[in-house]
Parts: structure tokens; sequence; C-alpha cells
């Protein structure tokens, strides 16, 4: 009896045709306008941080250390003209304000004629405009010479959006300098780390800075040659070490049902380039929570192809390549097509893909070899089940 009760039926109906005109319609939000795709056959919490991750903007404030503006320009230069951030210099915002000869602007001209402080809702209110303009994909901020001390910092996360970061550059030195060692309530160095958001950078590189945001996730990959046992040892890792495993080959088949339908199902290979979307997919909605990956090695002809993708995820934690005499290799060929011989014509492929796979190990070493700390480089000998 309930005036907006719909019968099962009906339901059903309403519902099928919403299906039908989606085929049509998302497409065309997708092209014109800001249109956003959520999981949601995932928990309820991590559906609701995917909704908010479009909605609410990333900001940053990159606050000058002691004798590292270079590197302070560097990191604000870079993450504006490679990574889709905007620098709101709020010497810049308030000068164009003046400029235009906007409200803001006359009422900026007003207080400073008065000799006045600019107040800290005044500037917010600045912000505020410029950050929710409405322009589609412009969600990451970089505040410069804003915020100066405690007060302001909140006034701009109650009324603007929250500081995901405050990036500190340090040059050669980790350390933070509290200037004028002011420990008080208004020093904004000491407020930022004591709720662990301070966060130290002594070179430029975007690795560090997504896993300073926490960005980062754990993986690894395990690469070898045909029938070393690779996907055997990733099973293993899945089983005991709560590893997710990331297989190319599952991936793409578990794709073919989604490019296809019962009346056309999808023929030939999934492209590559639609199994690495989806594996950002997974890996991303994991971030900030304690998942561990495992690549079940990967089909790229070339290193740096494969590179180009996991360089989005941070780098790796290792590289664990697996070695196997050509005896091992042989036996386990024979016992997969059980066959008490090994075919003559199969030398051939197993010293093509020794050789493959040795030169990979090679581009895989150069990439690496230069940051031992933060890549392990591990080998494993699997002659033996």
């Amino acid at each position: 009896d309930h005036p907006q009760y719909v019968s099962s039926p009906l339901l059903s109906k309403k519902i099928r045709i919403y299906h039908e005109h989606c085929q049509e319609l998302i497409p065309f939000l997708k092209e014109h306008t800001n249109f956003q795709v959520i999981q949601t056959d995932q928990s309820f919490d991590k559906s609701m941080k995917e909704v908010y991750s479009h909605i609410e903007p990333l900001i940053i404030h990159v606050r000058p250390g002691a004798n590292s503006n270079d590197l302070k320009n560097e990191i604000v230069n870079k993450l504006s003209s490679e990574h889709g951030f905007v620098n709101l210099d709020i010497n810049q915002c308030t000068s164009g304000e003046n400029e235009r000869g906007t409200a803001i602007g006359h009422e900026y001209r007003r207080l400073v004629a008065q000799a006045k402080v600019i107040p800290a809702d005044f500037t917010v209110k600045m912000l505020n405009k410029i950050i929710y303009c409405g322009q589609p994909k412009q969600n990451k901020f970089i505040l410069s010479n804003f915020p100066d001390i405690i007060d302001q910092a909140k006034e701009f996360e109650k009324n603007c959006s929250q500081i995901s970061a405050m990036i500190y550059p340090t040059g050669n030195s980790q350390t933070v300098e509290i200037k004028n060692n002011n420990l008080s309530l208004f020093n904004i160095d000491s407020f930022f780390q004591k709720e662990f958001r301070l966060k130290t950078m002594s070179e430029w590189s975007y690795q560090v800075f997504d896993e300073k945001l926490g960005n980062s996730v754990q993986y690894g990959v395990i690469n070898g040659k045909s029938l070393s046992g690779k996907t055997t040892l990733c099973k293993m890792m899945a089983d005991n070490l709560g590893y997710r495993v990331i297989d190319f080959k599952q991936i793409g088949d578990s794709l073919k049902s989604k490019l296809g339908t019962e009346e056309e199902p999808f023929e030939g290979e999934v492209p590559l380039k639609e199994i690495e979307k989806e594996i950002v997919k997974i890996i991303n909605s994991a971030k900030g929570t304690n998942a561990k990956f495992v690549f079940d090695s990967f089909p790229h002809k070339e290193f740096a192809e494969f590179q180009g993708l996991i360089d989005q995820f941070g780098s790796p934690d290792f590289f664990l390549f697996l070695t196997t005499e050509e005896k091992a290799v042989k036996e386990r060929w024979m016992k997969k097509n059980e066959s008490e011989d090994f075919p003559e014509e199969q030398n051939e492929a197993i010293q093509v893909d020794s050789k493959f796979n040795k030169e990979r190990r090679n581009q895989i070493v150069s990439a690496y070899e230069l940051t031992p700390g933060r890549v392990n480089l591990m080998y494993m000998s699997t002659d033996t089940s």
C-alpha cells in the first residue's frame, strides 16, 4: 500500500529497460562527462573509499626546508608538468584575483589598504573557489606558501579539504628543522609530524613521492624459463604467505566473458593493454590495505614495457629468478605430456627459451642493480621438485 511500492514484475521490467539504455548511455557519459565507474562487487567500505577518491581532491603542501629551495622547486615543477598537479601559489592566486578585479580581489586590496592581516578564512574562500571549480579530472593540487601556521591549516581542512601530506624537502639530510625552535601550538611542522603527515624527501622521485602518500603496494615478480616452477611457487606463496597471484593468462581468460556475450562470445586473444588495465584496477583497489601481490612472470617481449606497468605501483619488493638445468626441464616436459621420451625437435625450443630468459634477466638486473636497497634481486634453483 506504500505510494512508492513497485511490484516485482514491474521492477524487473524497469531494471531490464535500465540495462538496455545503459548500453548507449554509458559510452556517451564517458566521452562527454567526468563519468566514473565504481566497483560494487566488493565491501561497502572499499566501494565508498573508491567514491571518495573520485570526489575528494588530493591536496599536498610542499614546504621549503633548510637550504633545499631548489629541491622544493623541482618537486613542484615535476608534479605540475608531468603528473597532473595544479600548483596553487597563494601569492600568484591573490595577484590574479587583483588583476581580474574580482570581488575577492577588491576585498584583498581593502584589507591591505587598512594594513590588516589577511585572515585565513579569506584565503580559504579564494582557494575553495579554485579547487571546486568543476573542471573535469582537475583534482590534484599543491599548496605553496600556505598554510604557514596551525590555525590556517585547520581553517583550510574545516572549510575546504584535507591536506593529505606536507612534503618537506631536506636536501641531503632527513632531519626536519623546526623553524626558530618553535615547538608551540602554532608550529605547523610539529602539527603535521604528530599526525604522521609530515613526509621528508631528500631527492625527487615520483615512486618515492607515491610511497610517501601511502599509495604503494607490496609486490614481487617471479621470473624464469618455461617449466622452471613459476606457477607452482606462486601458488605456494599464495597458500602459505597470503600473496595474491597476478596471472596474465588467467586474467585474460576472465576478460573474455566480459568482452563477449552468450550469443557472440569473444574470439581470439585479449589485447595485452586490456589485461594491463584490469591489473591496474585490481592493484589500485587494494592500495591502503595489507594486500601483497606476486606476478607469475609477464608476457611482454621487452622488460621496459612491463616496467612501464609496474612503475605505477612503486618499486617491487623483489624479483625472484628461478634457475633450472636443462635435464630438469626435459623431465618435467615428459611428465606434463605423459611421454617416456623427449622429442629431438623440442631441443631447439628449449634453447631459444633459455636464451630469451637469460636476456630478460639481464635487462631486469640492469634496471635495478643501482638501487640495491629498494629492490631485492634473488635467485633460486628449482632443479628438484
